[in-house]
């Protein structure tokens, strides 16, 4: 059973027409609950805990703080991520301590706060981005004494955490070697002889058997393992079919000796690549396909960091980057004015409301906040809709949008798709909510609407959810979480990509994310790395990289990134030279990567400090090898606190030369299809077929939930494949737009649209 936490409805009123019920979360914020104590309820029914990994994020707060929130019956330190091997020891807490200084010793007093609360804290080894190995049998032996002596029962007197004696070692071992692990366990587990148990847990991935540990967990001596139900594509959870997942635990379940196994997920969507499973899936259709089990032990959640983003983020609207334009004083209605339909506010005298002539920028995914009006005459909604000058039906399915977001009347008539309560409602736009104006007759004395406002008829508040008012008045904070809207770019949400970069006449980066025509800007190209040569960014005539010249385009990405925009770096090309030459010269390349454009440190970032939002593979040529190892490991450093979005531009032809083995992992964000320079598949004027038997088969056989139709946007910017603007919007569009995994339209590139205005004729139909 799930609690059921009242929200009380703080009344809002919209100028200019509509007039709303509804919940605005950035003025009264819920009471904060984030997944894990939702989970607390409906996996304690039967038994089970929720295990977490803090200790990869400085902003999740301290671990006693941690602790105290009461979710949590055991947190996993992470990470020791250097051992073995003859290499010294190091565990690295991110922004939390500096274990260099001996800072990280003051966590002791943490350590034992947890504990005094019945809460098991262990010290996780490993993880996406370590550098670990064992040897041999006595590497593995002298591993566990110095883990005895640092962290466990045993004396040093340099333990990094202090005094405080952990409950045990986690093993999450995501690269090097399977051997030896087994002794490792053995070993620690050992010391249990000594007095306080020494507790063995391990974070496995879900295909079974596990790569790296699977022979330590047939030892038997693990009490707790979490398994990785994320990141693998085919064994985690997918919308439309469970039984990937439930077959996977039952062979995990059925096949190791463990006696207590946890369901391993991701926290928030951003913490991992996929595998995110939303509360109300997880609590209605997986946790009782599972709990059945004897073994089940609870849930493993990735990480504390996301697990305080959840609701919060559900709330965040990008307020920043649409400030008030001004603000409006208001007058007491005079008598017989203002509609209190609804529920509505009225104007109060001397009360000043912001006004706003924005609304967030709109991108594939934009959260917005759903609100309640009456479209019809004498309802609280006012006069005619903008639109049509007519009055319309609360049986319709029909919005009304803030003013910046109606952006002049040109979404008139056109249909967003409205995502709540685990349901998808589309509804046409027939009206504005006045963000610029009230407080007068014409407004009906009501104020200024908010700038991120869906105001929706009956219809579409019944659609999401019971056919009654109370359910209007009176929800969950979980429920409201799943309220905030997606509101799409256009009809059926799709976006623009755009790479720059290649051409020095194409404007600056920062010109590039000002005409609001993109929301991804791939920056082009890192076209040489790999097998031992020094990587080397080519900026075409923007930028001099040798002379640190391009350092300067940092402030251009944080613009860009202040506006809603993704900047993302490409790697590759069609005239670069790179290649990877084994699994660790993909290490180094990530790790290069995340040094040097992510959120890693280097003393000499090309691109200044400014931390990119992701990699974008646009491989076309050397091998096809290794792109799918250099994919994992750069997604494990999403572990580390912002999420590393991985893109792809693969040729049409199915499946790509070069990186098809790469997008069946699963861990692309977004995938930009290439259909030109490939007749086979591309669109021919006199035959869509081709390119639409194409697309069938992208959508439907890799793992990604974003396919891009890429284009030229230009006849002179590809040698075939462009697409005239009338047969892009009137044949194309509308043959591929059904399919879920719609993205948008990428475009190869700023300099050919800035010669042609291709994204800005096609935006409205994107």
């Amino acid at each position: 059973m799930m609690a059921v936490i009242p929200l009380q409805p703080t009344k809002l009123t919209l100028g200019g027409g509509p007039t709303e019920l509804g919940w605005n979360p950035l003025i009264n914020p819920p009471t904060k609950h984030d997944v894990s104590s939702i989970l607390v309820l409906a996996t304690g029914s039967n038994g089970g805990g929720i295990s977490i990994y803090w200790g990869q994020n400085g902003n999740e707060g301290t671990l006693a703080d941690t602790c105290t929130t009461g979710n949590y019956e055991y947190v996993n330190i992470a990470f020791l991520a250097t051992f073995g091997n003859g290499q010294t020891p190091m565990i690295n807490l991110a922004g939390h301590c500096d274990t260099y200084s001996n800072g990280c010793t003051r966590l002791s007093s943490d350590i034992k706060s947890c504990q005094a609360k019945g809460v098991k804290v262990i010290l996780s080894i490993g993880g996406g981005t370590g550098s670990y190995s064992l040897a041999s049998s006595d590497d593995a032996r002298q591993v566990a004494t110095y883990l005895w002596n640092n962290f466990l029962g045993g004396t040093s007197s340099s333990r990094p955490l202090g005094p405080a004696i952990l409950d045990g070692i986690d093993f999450e071992i995501e690269g090097g070697t399977g051997e030896y692990w087994d002794e490792l366990a053995k070993y620690l587990s050992g010391y249990s002889k000594k007095g306080k148990k020494v507790y063995l847990t391990a974070a496995p991935q879900c295909p079974f058997p596990d790569a790296w540990i699977g022979n330590a967990l047939k030892t038997g001596l693990f009490d707790y393992v979490w398994v990785q139900f994320y990141n693998n594509p085919h064994c985690q959870y997918s919308s439309v079919d469970i039984a990937n997942l439930e077959d996977a635990w039952k062979q995990w379940t059925s096949d190791i000796l463990a006696t207590n196994i946890f369901l391993g997920l991701s926290a928030a969507p951003d913490a991992v690549g996929s595998g995110f499973i939303p509360v109300n899936d997880l609590t209605s259709k997986v946790l009782p396909a599972i709990k059945n089990s004897s073994k089940y032990g609870g849930v493993m959640l990735w990480s504390k960091y996301y697990d305080d983003q959840i609701i919060t983020n559900c709330f965040m609207v990008e307020a920043d980057t649409c400030k008030p334009s001004g603000k409006l004083r208001g007058k007491k209605p005079p008598p017989g004015k203002c509609n209190k339909g609804h529920d509505s506010d009225c104007c109060q005298e001397g009360k000043f409301y912001n006004t706003y002539t924005c609304s967030p920028p709109v991108s594939s995914h934009t959260k917005a906040t759903l609100t309640l009006n009456g479209f019809g005459p004498k309802e609280d909604g006012g006069g005619p809709c903008e639109c049509d000058n007519n009055y319309h039906k609360d049986s319709e399915l029909i919005v009304a949008l803030s003013t910046g977001w109606f952006n002049k009347k040109k979404r008139c008539m056109n249909y967003i798709n409205i995502h709540g309560n685990e349901k998808t409602v589309k509804a046409k736009v027939v009206d504005e909510c006045d963000s610029t104006m009230g407080c007068d007759d014409e407004h009906d004395y009501q104020p200024p609407c908010a700038n991120n406002i869906v105001d929706a008829s009956d219809a579409v508040w019944d659609a999401l959810g019971p056919n009654n008012m109370a359910f209007k008045l009176k929800v969950s904070a979980p429920f409201i979480c799943m309220m905030v809207l997606v509101l799409a770019s256009c009809s059926n949400g799709g976006g623009i990509s755009i790479y720059w970069g290649q051409n020095g006449n194409e404007g600056t980066l920062a010109d590039t994310c000002a005409t609001g025509n993109y929301e991804y800007v791939n920056i082009a190209f890192l076209a040489t790395f790999g097998n031992g040569q020094t990587p080397m960014i080519n900026l075409a005539g923007h930028c001099d990289p040798y002379s640190n010249g391009c350092t300067g385009l940092s402030s251009d990405i944080k613009s860009c990134q202040a506006k809603g925009v993704k900047v993302i770096l490409s790697i590759g090309g069609g005239a670069g030279s790179y290649s990877l030459a084994s699994s660790d010269d993909a290490r180094q390349v990530a790790t290069y990567l995340w040094n040097n454009f992510l959120g890693g440190t280097s003393s000499s970032r090309p691109l200044g400090p400014a931390i990119l939002d992701g990699i974008d593979f646009d491989i076309e040529g050397g091998t096809g090898e290794y792109w799918d190892e250099l994919a994992k490991y750069l997604s494990g450093y999403s572990k580390k606190g912002k999420k590393v979005f991985l893109t792809a531009a693969p040729q049409c032809p199915f499946p790509d030369a070069w990186i098809g083995n790469a997008l069946k992992t699963g861990l692309f964000d977004y995938v930009w299809v290439q259909f030109y320079n490939n007749p086979p598949c591309q669109y021919s004027s006199a035959d869509i077929a081709n390119l639409e038997d194409a697309w069938k088969q992208w959508t439907s056989d890799i793992p990604a939930t974003n396919i891009f139709l890429g284009l030229p946007a230009a006849p002179d910017a590809a040698g075939s494949g462009f697409i005239p603007v009338n047969d892009l919007t009137s044949k194309v569009l509308p043959a591929i737009k059904n399919s879920s995994k719609y993205g948008g339209v990428m475009l190869w590139s700023k300099y050919y649209d800035d010669q042609s205005g291709y994204s800005s004729s096609i935006k409205s139909h994107v």
